[in-house]
């Protein structure tokens, strides 16, 4: 009899404890104003010297696509030369805020929000992966139609 009660006791603190464990993760919320294809672009943000263009296919069940076009200029502002990439990975939100994921990156970006109209988003980075020259980088994703 004293067994049971012991195992009765280790069993409630091991669903306890378990509970606790996850009481503290918020839900993911795949906002439905931001699904669908948006493009943007920003140029000289992030790194002087470069411009970037993008569509972005975000799905409800938290999938994106991305494909970008980036562009090369030298000191004076001539063309240098341009690259095409895409990019893959999951997207969120949690306490509103906006976080990407790419297929390759460890840890998501994160951005602040502001759904401007139906048609346009602006973002504003919160933490990056990637090095940027710009704290405030910032760029607004407008809805195509």
């Amino acid at each position: 009899m004293r067994n049971i009660k012991i195992l009765i006791i280790y069993a409630l603190l091991v669903v306890i404890c378990g509970f606790n464990q996850n009481s503290h993760k918020k839900t993911k919320i795949f906002d439905e104003r931001f699904v669908g294809l948006w493009s943007g672009a920003e140029k000289d943000e992030q790194i002087k010297g470069v411009q970037k263009n993008w569509k972005i296919t975000r799905l409800k069940d938290g999938i994106y696509t991305i494909d970008f076009i980036t562009k090369y200029f030298d000191d004076e502002n001539n063309f240098i030369y341009e690259d095409k990439s895409s990019e893959t990975g999951n997207w969120w939100i949690i306490d509103s805020l906006y976080y990407e994921k790419s297929k390759l990156s460890k840890k998501p970006d994160i951005y602040t929000f502001e759904v401007v109209d139906e048609n346009h988003i602006l973002f504003k980075a919160k933490k990056l992966n990637t090095k940027s020259e710009n704290t405030n980088y910032s760029f607004i994703d407008t809805r195509v139609q």
